[in-house]
């Protein structure tokens, strides 16, 4: 199994933003409320800029591991790197791809790609996933969960885990955020900070 990948020279700067056959594309009312994180004007810009180096130091490390590796990559590393393919595109309400999501469309389909029908709801995600029940066990591609704006103790956002920085404390992850569309963002925000409630995980153990 290939090492995770850890692209620790790469400091990220505070920044905003199942497994079953195919099935339902309703839309649940916890996927009509959007992340607003508040950015504006020159943090807004510079927060940009700083999720989209880390992004593309992260493309350029998958695309160096395919290389390595053939057609060898783990399933994890196909579904982030399927899942990079819609960095920009961008949200809106209810929207089930490819050129518009929110946050459980974006996952459904990544995942779709792959053989996995999960519902178009990430509380119904978080329902058909395997929980995982701490941060030591978090890998990447699974799936993870945040609170909404209005209640944060009840599941409203989903993303997929990038990246696990253990020694850091923290997991990235690639998720359709309301001002930027699909992004890659870091767990230490603090408004996912204060609103993660768990993870989920789709991609059986060989």
């Amino acid at each position: 199994m290939k090492k995770a990948l850890i692209i620790s020279a790469i400091i990220l700067t505070v920044v905003s933003c199942g497994t079953a056959r195919k099935g339902s594309a309703s839309v649940a009312k916890e996927d009509l409320d959007p992340v607003d994180t508040g950015y504006t004007g020159d943090a807004a810009a510079a927060q940009d800029t700083t999720v989209k180096v880390y992004e593309e130091a992260v493309i350029a490390q998958l695309e160096k591991e395919k290389e390595e590796e053939g057609a060898a990559m783990p399933i994890e590393d196909q579904i982030i790197a399927y899942a990079m393919e819609y960095l920009g595109v961008p949200y809106k309400f209810g929207a089930s791809g490819p050129k518009e999501f929110d946050c459980s469309g974006f996952t459904r389909i990544v995942f779709a790609k792959f053989g996995y029908d999960i519902p178009h709801s990430s509380v119904m995600q978080q329902k058909v996933s395997t929980p995982v029940r701490s941060y030591a066990e978090l890998r990447r591609g699974d799936l993870v969960f945040f609170g909404s704006r209005t209640d944060i103790r009840k599941v409203g956002h989903v993303g997929i885990v990038v990246d696990v920085v253990k020694s850091g404390g923290y997991f990235t992850f690639i998720h359709a955020s309301f001002h930027n569309g699909v992004e890659v963002q870091r767990s230490t925000l603090p408004y996912f900070l204060m609103r993660y409630i768990g993870a989920g995980r789709l991609i059986e153990e060989k």
